[in-house]
């Protein structure tokens, strides 16, 4: 089940966010205590609190973005990121000027000292965009990494500082503020993920562990579970982890993701071509209910074939991807469909990759008119359950199509001959 969100944020992300700012805080206040001892003021005290919670909204953008990035929507947050990391010493400094002109003359000292500030700041604007930018960077590079999945996002930040950096900025000394920010930040943000990982994650683990049991039993095997856990199923994930040493891949788009599907057989990509062409049937046919009645029941003969490859020869499917031939002037329906008949009928050596490719083509076609977010739903709602061993789309589909024939009789010579063919062909699979 999905995580609950807001405006794009989960809970999981307020949680990332309040643990990097107990840690920066538990971290900087220690520092103060154990130099100061018991004469540590106030004021930095509250600097540090302060600091802390502005890392919470930084975390609820990353945490948005890594979402949309893997739903193909790219560096949509970053900017916000970037900017809000480049103004927060900017709004440390002015807190920390406001406490202490309160605690010296008042309220009113506070705001004094505030506008005293903020006309500095109008008298340099260059300066402070050169430090909001400069502020930003670290931010910027360690979330950028961090939501497109690299495995250290912060040396990989660091390297980017390196080759983006101008002649310039290697002769100054500031230079390396950016730089050593990208070493903290990545260490205080590796050490919220193992937190959250090792203290959350005993919540995850029943599921997992009965995962895990099936797993030893000989009812899932390991491919099983790494597609389980690819499709996004957290127990699968966990257990992948912890167990078997699975690292998860990064993926960056919808088409990336579909074409990942290749390294688990050629039947995953298949059964994904088809369940978007299955989602294509009320886009075909222009609201003819007569073709796609017939549509339907080609779909079924596909179906079928990629259920039990020896129940259908690979003629049917040819003729199939004939009749919905793909041309410059075919509309989306029709282009799905294609795409859905060819992944069926994909064989050889090469079937993998071709019924992957299809499947991708499908994914972005239909992406344009209802969403990447939904295509993947429908992509994991057809794959999921048939990887975990609970349940068949295709199975079920043929047996809901077997009852309705029983009920009603064929509308069209190509229904016939599908329904036909079913009814001969056996509902189990084999790859």
């Amino acid at each position: 089940m999905a995580e609950r969100s807001w405006r794009g944020f989960t809970g999981r992300d307020l949680r990332r966010g309040v643990i990097r700012a107990g840690i920066f805080a538990l971290a900087a206040g220690g520092l103060l205590v154990g130099t100061y001892g018991a004469q540590v003021e106030l004021p930095p005290l509250v600097t540090v609190a302060v600091a802390a919670l502005l890392l919470v909204p930084l975390a609820l953008l990353e945490g948005r973005g890594s979402r949309r990035f893997a739903g193909g929507e790219l560096g949509d947050d970053l900017p916000y990121i970037w900017l809000l990391g480049g103004l927060s010493p900017i709004l440390v400094v002015a807190q920390a000027a406001y406490l202490s002109g309160v605690l010296s003359s008042g309220l009113g000292g506070g705001v004094d000292a505030v506008a005293d500030l903020l006309g500095d700041v109008r008298r340099s604007p260059l300066g402070l965009g050169f430090t909001i930018a400069t502020a930003g960077l670290p931010f910027a590079l360690v979330s950028n990494y961090r939501l497109k999945g690299y495995a250290n996002p912060t040396w990989e930040a660091i390297k980017a500082m390196s080759l983006i950096a101008s002649p310039l900025l290697l002769t100054c000394v500031g230079y390396l503020f950016p730089l050593l920010g990208v070493a903290l930040l990545g260490w205080l943000y590796s050490l919220a993920d193992w937190l959250e990982a090792t203290v959350w994650g005993l919540q995850r683990r029943g599921p997992a562990e009965a995962l895990r049991q099936r797993w030893v039993r000989g009812e899932l095997d390991t491919r099983q579970l790494r597609l389980a856990a690819y499709l996004g199923h957290e127990p699968a994930r966990v257990l992948l982890k912890c167990d078997v040493g699975y690292s998860l891949p990064m993926v960056n788009d919808l088409s990336r993701w579909v074409r990942g599907l290749e390294p688990f057989g050629r039947v995953a990509p298949q059964r994904a071509a088809l369940a978007l062409g299955r989602m294509a049937l009320p886009l075909f046919g222009e609201g003819d209910r007569e073709r796609q009645r017939a549509a339907e029941a080609d779909l079924r003969l596909a179906e079928l074939a990629v259920l039990d490859p020896d129940a259908i020869e690979g003629e049917p499917l040819a003729r199939l991807q004939e009749r919905y031939a793909w041309t410059k002037d075919t509309p989306l329906g029709g282009r799905l469909l294609h795409c859905a008949f060819a992944a069926a009928g994909a064989q050889g050596g090469w079937a993998g990759t071709t019924a992957s490719r299809n499947a991708s083509e499908a994914a972005e076609g239909l992406a344009e008119e209802i969403g990447a977010e939904a295509v993947r739903g429908a992509i994991v709602d057809a794959l999921l359950p048939w990887a975990l061993g609970e349940g068949d789309v295709l199975a079920a589909e043929q047996l809901r199509a077997g009852t309705e024939t029983d009920t009603e009789s064929p509308t069209t010579e190509s229904e016939s001959e599908s329904t036909t063919t079913e009814s001969e062909g056996p509902t189990t699979e084999s790859e």
